[in-house]
């Protein structure tokens, strides 16, 4: 998988990225074993139904989609974790779907990243250095994340709405403007609290009057109709958990490889650790071996500055300061 990195501004990287073709075919072949375990088709089992006739069902567009889809979120953290970035959010992924499985597939992600540290170069001095040891815990909060980016979203009838759940609702103002089957996650932030609050203990069908203030301090009314609840639905950890969220066979080898980044990262921010030290130590040693008399030529310096004068004769240490 060859990735290019374009650094952007606000701590923001794009990256680039070529899928192999056997990927992509694997992508395609996964989807098509989903499609057709959940498809209903006469004359054939589920689980074996022939490409093509389950193109004809389904169609070249919803297959592709369901490739990409389900395994992009893994091709962009492996082309994250193959290029060193530390991403600190979901990424905004742009491509166009796949024609053919017998091609590489292309698609860009905007994300942002942890700053760089500026770590000096402080190489006179050996700092010992701790070893970085991964807890399973952050493993598997990471195989967890995986879970939740690959979740399915399933109807729920039998209880109202809860935090978590993603509704879909018609909006309609005072003024009888409506915008219609608004998909809305709760919790997500993208409403205003008021009406978020109204939402949640809702069913499916039901329709509330809500008020919320704008601006300009005016109460407001809007009528909400839920017309879905869904929930997610987390799948296993297991293999087909790897092969889904990334490019994996197995969960363990999918776990070894969140190892092998998480040290990786762990080992960049124990060597910046260990750098700062290094300078904090080689300043104390130079500072201590500093001679007095240098230490009153640079007070008496910077005593004659703060008035005004130039300090540039005291401003550079004597060979004596080494």
């Amino acid at each position: 998988m060859q990735t290019q990195v374009e650094e952007l501004a606000d701590n923001q990287v794009r990256l680039t990225v070529e899928v192999p073709q056997p990927d992509v075919a694997h992508a395609v072949e996964h989807a098509a074993h989903d499609l057709a375990e959940s498809a209903k088709i006469p004359g054939f089992r589920k689980g074996r139904v022939p490409m093509p006739v389950l193109l004809a069902r389904v169609g070249k567009e919803r297959l592709y989609t369901e490739a990409v889809e389900s395994h992009i979120g893994g091709w962009f953290w492996s082309a994250a974790a193959r290029s060193r970035i530390r991403p600190i959010d979901q990424p905004q992924l742009h491509y166009e779907l796949p024609t053919s499985s017998e091609n590489g597939f292309r698609f860009t992600a905007t994300v942002t990243v942890q700053p760089k540290p500026e770590v000096p170069d402080w190489r006179e001095l050996e700092v010992p250095r701790a070893e970085a040891e991964v807890p399973g815990e952050i493993v598997d909060a990471e195989l967890e994340r995986l879970r939740a980016l690959v979740a399915a979203l399933a109807p729920v009838e039998a209880r109202p709405a809860q935090p978590g759940d993603t509704l879909v609702i018609d909006l309609v103002s005072e003024g009888g403007e409506a915008q219609r089957d608004y998909v809305v996650e709760l919790g997500a932030g993208r409403l205003l609290d008021e009406i978020e609050e109204g939402l949640l203990g809702m069913s499916a069908g039901e329709s509330k009057e809500l008020s919320y203030e704008i601006s300009d301090d005016a109460s407001h009314q809007l009528t909400v109709t839920v017309k879905e609840i869904q929930e997610r639905v987390l799948p296993p950890l297991d293999d087909d958990l790897a092969r889904a969220a990334s490019e994996f066979e197995t969960l363990d080898a999918l776990r070894a490889e969140i190892m092998a980044r998480l040290r990786e990262q762990l080992e960049a921010e124990i060597e910046g650790h260990s750098a700062r030290r290094s300078r904090t130590s080689w300043s104390r040693r130079r500072n201590s071996r500093r001679p007095a008399r240098w230490s009153r030529v640079a007070h008496a310096s910077c005593s004659r500055d703060s008035r005004g004068r130039s300090s540039g004769a005291a401003s550079r240490p004597t060979s004596t300061s080494r």
